[in-house]
Formats: C-alpha cells, structure tokens, sequence
C-alpha cells in the first residue's frame, strides 16, 4: 500500500522542518500531502500559500488538499507553483465546479481528485460518480476519516464503509484515506480496499520518521493472526474460553447474522424499537453469550456465572434474541417485544426475564452497576467476571465518568467494559453533539488498561477479552469500532435509524439483504 506524507503545518519553519524530515525516507519526485485551510470550511487556518511552496523548490511532488470555501478560487495558483494532484471537497464544489477544476488539471498534466467529510453519505456523490452512460467525473477519491480539521483527530473506522462502496461502484477506483492513519487504522484501510493512506503525526512526531514511514506502508499482521497461532492451550479449565476454530467462527457469524434478523422482525412487528445500535452490537452480543461468557440458560442464577450489564438498554433488542436463542426463554416469546404485559419491554426489566442482571433505562448507570458486581466479586472471593456493554454516546453522561474512576482507583482487574463506538446518537455525530476524543487516552488517565478492535472481527472481540482477563492490576476497557446499522445497506452509518419506525416494505427489504448477505448468496426463503 502507497504511504503519502502529510504537511499540516500553520508555519514555514514547520514545513521546512518536515519536508527535512521527509527526505530522509521519501524519493524525489514522489508525492507529498500538503494541507490547505481557509479557516472558513474549516475551523483552523493552516498551509503555506502557492507562492510559498514553489520557492521552496522541495524535490517532491505536490498532492494539495483544498479545505476550502471557493476551491476554483485556488486551483490556478497551485497548479502555477506546480502541485500535481489537487483534492477538492465535494461539500465545497458541486459536480460543474468540479469538472472545471478537473479540467484545468489534465491541461497542466495534473490530477483531480474528490473527496468527501465523514458525514457526508455516498447517496450525496452520486453526482461526481457518473451512471446511465455517464463516465464518473474521476476515478480518484479520498475517504476523509476525521472532520477537517487540525491534525491528531482520532480516526473513525465506520467511514470505510464509504471506501467499500466506492470500490463497488467504480473498481478501477484510485482510493486514499486520510485522517488518525496509524498501522492499525492503515491495515483496516487496506482490507477495506484502500490504495493509499496520507498520514502526518504518527510519521513526523515519531523519534524516526522513516521507520514509521516504512511501518505504515507494510503494516503489522492483525492480532487475530497472532490469536489464531496461540490460542489453543495444552489444557483448559471449566470457565476458559474454547478455542475459536474455523467451525467455531463460522457458527457465530451465522448466529449473528440470525440476531439482527431476529431485530428486524421484532422492532417491526412491534412497530417501534431501537434498530441502528442492535444491528451493529450483534457480533459483539454474539460473540458473548456464545462464546466468552461462563453461564448456564438452565441455571440463570447461578451464582458463580459471570454477569453481563448492558448499559445501553435501548439495544435491548440485539440482547433479547441472543438469550433467546440461547435458551433462556421460548424464541417464539421474541414477537411480544414493547406489547403490552410482556416480558420483554423497550428497557430490559430484572426479575422480569431470565438472563437480564439490571434494570437498565437511564444512560450512564451500567457501568456503576458493573462496577459495584465486580468489587461485590472481590470482597466474596468470587471468581466470576463482569463485562459491561455501553454506547459511546451514554459517555457524554457524567455518572459514567464517575463509575470510571472508582474503577480505576480500586484496580477493579475483573470488570472488562466493552463500549460500541458507532460514532452516532439519537440526534447526529457523537463528534458533532458533544465531542468524545481522545476517547482512549481520557480511559487510560483515569487507569484502565485499553484496547481498540474492529467490532465486527470475532477474532479480535475474542482476543481483546483474552487479553482483559490476562491483565490483573486494572479494569480494561475495550473500544469496540463497530457500523451502526450494520448489514443492512439503507441503514447502515445514519443516525436516523437510532429509532425509527418501519416505512412499508422496508423491514422486507432489510431481511431480504441479511438474508442474502447483500446478494452474495441465495435467499432460501424466497
């Protein structure tokens, strides 16, 4: 994969200094990524101008980002001090503007490339991407994966959904991401089709700029390979984990796939319910309740189970088709959801279902729930663990914070939390309604042990909770990236479909893509 570096600098001494640096890794002539903001599309202003970088005279090519209002305004300038690539936001230039641009490129012998804010959906590209006969107005895109901004953003895994569905729509797609790059944000690029990935801090506020350089460009293997090459131990004891074979992996992916159709068919039938968050909590949920968890359906109250919190309650749904499946209660009971006198309400009710340890509604209280089982656990001598299940958003909830710290300051090492960072809440982005980042660091300052996976991995769900128990001198939190919605194509990425009713015909059509896996097989039945 194709590394390109990034000067984001608001200074010339910062661009002299990187363009240094870059030397020392980077062949004359390659591309370099230089950042452009006007302070108006963007909140920050930074860049040098065109006059600028061409007295610079830098032995590299330029791949000049326009994080601007007017980018026709701008792209004579560049093109005379020599970039040769211009990206241009979408959001900035609608598809006439943009074929300007392009044009005034390839006469200079240059390239335009589109690219696109997080939020903004490819239904909204449909303009650029040709169709009907039409070619696309280019075959070179950018995934932006933070907000235009300042650089050290924190990468947003869900915005390589955009990049599969550009490489569905255009194969010969020449597709880059920008923003967060590091090596594990660079292989989940890479498996998600990208061809190149810009990346500024990791590589320039490294102690050695070409080893980050290099480390980027041939990323690590992901921990499911190292799981995979480890995980079967000489012996096991009653409450360890299985290994996850083969056979294994593929029966929790099809039971997963089975527990958002259980959450389409229930929220439809009930005819309200939450359905973003359950579709995409459905591999961690099943990755719990048929796998990792030490429990007995046939012994709900057993003591010496371990306990699992769902703080997000609303993602009840997702919950109720895994301890139903599971045996807990009849799977038929799963088309009484929200009716009236049933036992499965909107909120999980303890003491009204088999399998539910809280009472959950109120956002930000599982975590203290959780936290007071695991030191409940300590004090008894108990072995069992306590995971705990919470939304990003909920984090925008002061009690949670609370409950962290007790956690960190009692080294509570048997609760595991598990947030699902879908990057959505009711009302938009949790980036737009009250920011999160830097998520990871403000866990590790109150002392947790913290891990970042791909939600939708088993195998690295899996290995994270490995890891959790292997740690003993801190609680651990798992920052699980997960596509709310996921799936389901219509569903997946919009905040809209936190709650929201069925319109006719679409619950059909959500089943039809679960079923057909988006059309890769057949559905059996139809």
């Amino acid at each position: 994969m194709k590394v390109i570096p990034v000067i984001n600098c608001s200074d010339l001494r910062c661009v002299r200094e990187r363009l240094e640096k870059a030397k020392t890794f980077l062949a004359p002539g390659e591309l370099i990524h230089l950042d452009v903001a006007d302070g108006v599309f963007t909140f920050h202003k930074s860049g040098v101008s065109p006059a600028e970088w061409a007295n610079l005279r830098a032995p590299f090519s330029a791949e000049v980002h326009l994080m601007v209002e007017h980018p026709e305004a701008h792209a004579d300038a560049w093109l005379a001090a020599g970039a040769k690539r211009l990206i241009v936001h979408a959001e900035a230039a609608d598809a006439r503007a943009f074929a300007a641009i392009a044009e005034k490129c390839r006469a200079r012998g240059a390239e335009a490339m589109l690219s696109s804010n997080p939020e903004t959906k490819i239904s909204q590209l449909a303009p650029f991407l040709g169709g009907a006969g039409r070619p696309p107005l280019t075959k070179l895109f950018q995934v932006l994966a933070v907000h235009p901004g300042p650089a050290g953003q924190k990468f947003l895994p869900l915005t390589l959904m955009k990049a599969r569905l550009l490489r569905k729509k255009i194969p010969d797609a020449i597709i880059e991401v920008d923003g967060g790059i590091a090596p594990a944000a660079a292989r989940r690029a890479e498996v998600a089709g990208a061809d190149i990935v810009v990346s500024g801090t990791y590589i320039f506020e490294s102690g050695d700029p070409a080893a980050a350089y290099r480390e980027l460009a041939h990323p690590a293997p992901p921990r499911s390979e190292w799981y995979r090459a480890t995980a079967p131990a000489p012996r096991r004891r009653a409450q360890d984990m299985e290994s996850l074979t083969d056979k294994k992996l593929k029966e929790l992916e099809f039971m997963a796939n089975r527990l958002r159709e259980d959450v389409i068919a229930m929220v439809s039938r009930a005819g309200s319910g939450h359905i973003a968050g359950p579709l995409g909590m459905a591999d961690i949920v099943a990755a719990f309740y048929f796998h990792i968890l030490n429990h007995d359906p046939a012994r709900p109250d057993w003591p010496d189970r371990d306990r699992l919190v769902l703080s997000n309650g609303h993602a009840c749904p997702v919950q109720y088709a895994a301890l139903a499946r599971a045996g807990y209660f009849p799977v038929e009971e799963l088309k009484t959801l929200r009716r009236l006198g049933t036992r499965l309400q909107g909120h999980p009710h303890r003491g009204a279902l088999p399998g539910i340890e809280t009472t959950s509604g109120p956002l930000g209280s599982g975590l203290s729930q959780a936290c007071g089982m695991a030191l409940a656990a300590r004090l008894n001598g108990r072995r069992w663990r306590t995971y705990c299940l919470t939304s990003d958003g909920e984090h925008e909830e002061g009690n949670t914070w609370e409950a962290a710290m007790f956690a960190g300051k009692n080294r509570l090492h048997d609760l595991t939390v598990i947030v699902d960072r879908n990057n959505i809440q009711i009302d938009g982005f949790t980036e737009n309604v009250m920011p999160l980042e830097p998520l990871r660091s403000k866990y590790e300052s109150f002392g947790w042990h913290v891990l970042e996976i791909d939600g939708h991995s088993f195998e690295e769900i899996i290995a994270a909770v490995n890891e959790a128990r292997a740690v003993y001198e801190k609680p651990t939190c798992i920052i699980a990236h997960t596509i709310p919605g996921k799936g389901v194509d219509f569903m997946e990425n919009d905040f809209l479909w936190h709650s929201k009713p069925f319109r006719p015909g679409e619950a059909e059509r959500a089943l039809h893509e679960l079923r057909t896996l988006g059309g890769r097989i057949k559905n059996e039945h139809e």
